[in-house]
């Protein structure tokens, strides 16, 4: 390195490496580069990172896109096949599949393409509701355990811990003995009550880091609600934990409505098709070798349930404040 005096009208020469002040590369401050306007330089919204990160996420997009396909199929089911859900042909029993029945035919004649997508509204609906409802349940009980503690928070522990000893099947079995049966809202309840203690767990403990930041004794100092500090303040930093959550509750809820119905003790198939009471319908007829009729009830369950979780997984990357938005390729 050399250097010059420093005399009016000449540069001072610089490390090397680093440019001169006169160097065409360095814009002042407040002077865009060439080619570009000011509009078009502006910060990502945080919608617009999640999505991005959502969408690296090759995996869960693909999943996100198969559920999407299934809950417009199971919309629109009727406008595609031309046999009515009610519609039974005698003479067509245990055919398999093939043109028109796609998916063949049940013991009383029914089309199986028909019936899967009628159960497909109801599974997925007993899954959406019940999932919210847990969701929302263990949210309110995780919140105020995590938030005031003490007093409030040990009798939440106990009765979190007391349904998490009770085995949920077995309770909604016996509920489901002493009600002589469950209706579509029975088992939506049903569900929902025992399964919100993950949420719960979840969030308590979310709360518990979040109350002792810096916004949230800020926020206390200035006078703000305990409630309103829990929705304004840190509700929104536990979106990632309860919506992750919350999608994985919609498989648990599928596959545990689809065993009771399967066992016998869900949903009455004459009143409610699901994909659990075709299963409990087609058991004899696979057995007789018409594997057509509890492969595609089954297989929907299966997809489903992995697409539920691949999503759920990919959600948590996506929505996760601590994940590097360099991650991956932009």
């Amino acid at each position: 390195m050399t250097t010059e005096s420093l005399t009016p009208g000449r540069d001072v020469t610089t490390p090397e490496g680093i440019a001169p002040l006169s160097d065409p590369g360095i814009q002042p401050e407040g002077i865009q580069p060439e080619g570009i306007q000011p509009e078009e330089i502006r910060a990502r919204s945080q919608l617009e990172i999640v999505w991005r990160r959502f969408t690296r996420h090759r995996v869960g997009l693909a999943a996100a896109i198969v559920l999407f396909l299934m809950i417009a199929m199971a919309i629109v089911y009727p406008m595609v096949s031309p046999f009515d859900a009610a519609e039974l042909t005698p003479e067509a029993q245990n055919l398999g599949p093939g043109w028109p029945h796609v998916f063949g035919t049940g013991p009383l004649g029914e089309d199986l393409f028909v019936e899967v997508w009628k159960g497909a509204r109801t599974s997925l609906l007993v899954g959406l509701v019940a999932a919210l409802g847990a969701t929302a349940l263990g949210g309110l009980i995780g919140a105020l355990g995590g938030y005031f503690g003490r007093w409030v928070d040990a009798p939440l522990v106990l009765v979190t811990d007391v349904f998490l000893a009770v085995p949920p099947l077995a309770a909604m079995i016996a509920i489901a003995s002493v009600t002589g049966g469950l209706s579509l809202s029975l088992i939506i309840v049903v569900i929902a009550l025992f399964t919100w203690m993950s949420v719960a767990r979840l969030l308590r403990a979310e709360f518990i880091a979040l109350r002792e930041r810096e916004f949230v004794l800020a926020a206390r100092a200035v006078g703000a609600s305990p409630w309103r500090i829990m929705l304004r303040h840190m509700l929104p930093n536990s979106v990632s934990v309860i919506v992750v959550s919350a999608t994985l509750l919609v498989a648990l809820a599928i596959i545990l409505e689809a065993t009771l119905s399967f066992l016998g003790v869900g949903l009455d198939l004459i009143t409610n098709t699901s994909w659990g009471n075709l299963l409990n319908r087609s058991q004899d007829g696979a057995l007789l070798g018409y594997w057509w009729a509890i492969v595609f009830p089954g297989f929907a369950i299966v997809i489903t349930a992995l697409c539920v979780n691949f999503l759920g997984d990919a959600l948590r990357d996506a929505l996760d404040p601590h994940a590097l938005e360099g991650r991956g390729q932009d």
